[in-house]
């Protein structure tokens, strides 16, 4: 395991002259319409794709693009990394439902065809290919990737600067740095056209330097909703994060709502002619410069509370033993509200940060099966509990609390040899339901039994007394 990440820092640039800022926007626009180009013409069928063999064959068809060589190769190969890598994430998913849909044996030779491109024989594959790996487009016309060759950095009176190659040969721009720190390898320019100020986003290490203390040993992670997560031995994680996520989604109710009834104002005013009126409502009250900007702030606020609950779980575990939630497992509508409060995006901060702190802790993460993980009981390991809510009834009214017996049946199934990551809910069903009648039917197998010795020692006793 390396020790250190690889993590993006973003790092701004001093108000630019205007001269200066209109050479860069226009240079990333330029430069947009050719990731508009290459994902128009390799987007289309998914696959492994080589960036060097395609610059290859543009140079000799002797392509030209109104930007210096060297930054649309660039892009080239930001745009190629970009597209194999979603490609790659839907080919995982779509690997996980082969195995889960087909078996092992099976699910691993369909698997194969994915990587190969021969999918497009097999109407199966090819329409989850379709499905899961959506055409996608290009939307990114403000960005210009720079390797070292195509800027030079140096400090000035306690200031970083950066010249970086332009529109004109042989004349760099200089952009003035709010830092010392001078940038290496590739950077990225992120460019606005409404304020000249730039953004620099670099790629540094991070090493590792924390350990855990292992005082917790293994444990088994339910991930929540009123907190980040519970372990089995019941304590709590992120504790904060209700309401946080709470004030997030009743501010989007709020400003969503406003803005559909000012929509239906403004789309009355322009139908009947009064298109004074409708201007002055697109430009004052539909904006999403200030919604935006609040969005981003509350939800940093959730993300801030989910990586310290997962620092805390990594600082203290041995190993974590957290459930596979890749595969979706119910397509009921819960409500707007409760949909607003399940959401993915916070699912994923929560998977990220776990990979992140368990990688700089040194902690194994641990992924199983996560089907029915809430409907066992934790104790019998059986279907025949209920969970209501953040309780869980045992069939002998025991009460639990539904995250803690989660967590513990999460754990339970790291060492459970026969339920595998890829099964689907089904082929789990169905050995729980198994396990669930072979334990009823020895419980009932013992019952008869003693009953049996009851009789067998009445009749004892009986034949003693009359013996007497």
């Amino acid at each position: 395991m390396d020790n250190f990440d690889i993590v993006t820092r973003e790092l701004a640039s001093l108000p630019l002259t205007k001269r200066k800022h209109a050479q860069l926007v226009e240079l990333s626009k330029r430069l947009g319409i050719i990731r508009t180009e290459i994902r128009h013409e390799f987007g289309g069928m998914p696959r492994k794709l080589n960036s060097r063999a395609i610059r290859d064959e543009w140079l000799k068809k002797d392509k030209r693009f109104n930007v210096p060589a060297r930054l649309w190769k660039e892009i080239l190969r930001d745009t190629i990394d970009n597209l194999n890598a979603y490609n790659e994430a839907g080919f995982t998913a779509i690997a996980k439902n082969l195995y889960r849909d087909f078996g092992k044996e099976v699910g691993k030779e369909k698997a194969k065809l994915l990587r190969n491109g021969d999918y497009v024989n097999d109407s199966n594959i090819h329409r989850r290919v379709r499905k899961a790996i959506v055409r996608s487009y290009n939307s990114c016309h403000n960005q210009i990737v720079l390797d070292s060759c195509c800027y030079t950095a140096f400090e000035k009176d306690g200031n970083a600067f950066i010249k970086v190659m332009g529109l004109e040969k042989g004349n760099r721009i200089v952009v003035p740095l709010k830092t010392s720190r001078i940038p290496q390898g590739t950077i990225r320019l992120v460019t606005d056209a409404n304020t000249r100020i730039l953004k620099i986003l670099i790629s540094v290490k991070v090493y590792h330097t924390q350990t855990s203390t292992n005082e917790l040993g293994i444990i088994g992670i339910d991930k929540g909703l009123t907190e980040v997560a519970k372990d089995n031995l019941g304590n709590k994680y992120g504790t904060a994060l209700y309401e946080k996520q709470q004030i997030y989604s009743d501010y989007i109710n709020k400003v969503y709502q406003g803005r559909n009834k000012l929509f239906a104002i403004y789309k009355r005013a322009k139908e009947q002619g009064d298109l004074a009126k409708a201007e002055r409502i697109r430009k004052n009250n539909l904006g999403r410069k200030k919604v935006t900007k609040r969005k981003e702030i509350l939800k940093n606020e959730i993300k801030a509370e989910i990586n310290l609950a997962i620092k805390e779980i990594c600082s203290k575990a041995k190993e974590i033993v957290v459930e596979d939630l890749s595969h979706s497992f119910s397509s009921k509508n819960k409500g707007a509200k409760a949909n607003r409060s399940l959401n993915f995006w916070m699912r994923g901060v929560i998977d990220e940060a776990l990979v992140k702190h368990s990688k700089r802790y040194g902690v194994p993460l641990f992924y199983v099966n996560a089907a029915y993980t809430s409907q066992m009981d934790s104790l019998n390991y059986s279907l025949s509990g209920v969970r209501k809510g953040d309780k869980f009834y045992r069939e002998n009214g025991e009460v639990l609390d539904a995250d803690v017996n989660g967590a513990s049946n999460i754990l339970t199934r790291r060492y459970d040899t026969e339920i595998r990551l890829w099964h689907n809910p089904k082929q789990v069903k169905d050995i729980l339901s198994r396990r669930s009648l072979e334990t009823a039917q020895a419980v009932l197998q013992l019952r008869y039994a003693d009953q049996s010795n009851m009789r067998k020692e009445e009749r004892i006793t009986k034949d003693i007394a009359n013996y007497g």
